[in-house]
């Protein structure tokens, strides 16, 4: 358009996307430091499980996958926009991780505040902001998704007026009694399930109308554990 002479005040607006290049595939150095932002806030939030637990030290709050006749390993799903990222992570006694990126396996060490992937400083950083990782490298940003495979989902229907088992377990604690007002997100109730310790989150602000189950009672998935009033 411009060696024709048509361009006029509305020229960068119809060519920016010619203009402007496109993003680079995301690098492993950037989906490392992702995976180690994810992997901070499962830490920050085993440890606020563990110390609302009646036994703090008990094995089933540790991030270390352990199995018996294998290695243990947490698979770790990310996406930015329709991209989707599989990392499949195994924990080392030395707290260094092997991890299997889309593009092959790599070893990941933390010293301090410093991560290395395969030995070399990593140059890419990442923070976790609620559900989501923001990236940094080379001035550049982006944004990936965690969608957390193990996670509960926060309640019942928030129509419905009730919370309800996420799945068959035991509950451990209640954390509010009848007549709390709680806020959305709060802690309500610990579940342990397939030997995992389960926090449901409150879905909205509210009441507490009622309480229906006490610790160490079993429940079924979709049973009734707390009503809400106005």
């Amino acid at each position: 358009d411009y060696r024709a002479g048509e361009f006029d005040t509305s020229f960068l607006e119809r060519r920016l996307a010619a203009l402007i290049p496109g993003r680079a595939p995301i690098s492993r150095e950037e989906l490392a430091a992702a995976l180690l932002a994810v992997l901070a806030e499962q830490r920050r939030e085993s440890e606020k499980r563990a110390a609302a637990s009646g036994d703090p030290w008990s094995p089933w709050n540790e991030l270390n996958c352990w199995r018996m006749n294998e290695d243990g390993f947490q698979d770790i799903p990310l996406s930015e926009g329709e991209a989707r990222f599989s990392l499949r992570v195994f924990p080392r006694a030395d707290a260094s991780l092997r991890v299997q990126f889309p593009t092959g396996v790599a070893e990941i060490a933390q010293h301090a505040d410093t991560a290395f992937l395969d030995g070399v400083k990593l140059q890419a950083s990442a923070i976790w902001d609620g559900g989501q990782i923001v990236n940094f490298q080379d001035g550049a940003t982006r944004t990936l998704e965690f969608a957390d495979p193990l996670a509960p989902p926060t309640a019942a229907e928030e129509s419905g007026g009730t919370l309800t088992a996420p799945m068959p377990g035991r509950i451990v604690q209640v954390l509010v009694e009848k007549g709390a007002r709680v806020r959305r997100g709060a802690p309500l109730v610990i579940l342990e399930a397939m030997k995992m310790e389960y926090t449901i989150t409150d879905p909205a602000d509210g009441t507490i109308a009622a309480v229906c189950y006490a610790p160490g009672a079993v429940v079924q998935e979709g049973t009734e554990l707390i009503a809400f009033g106005e």
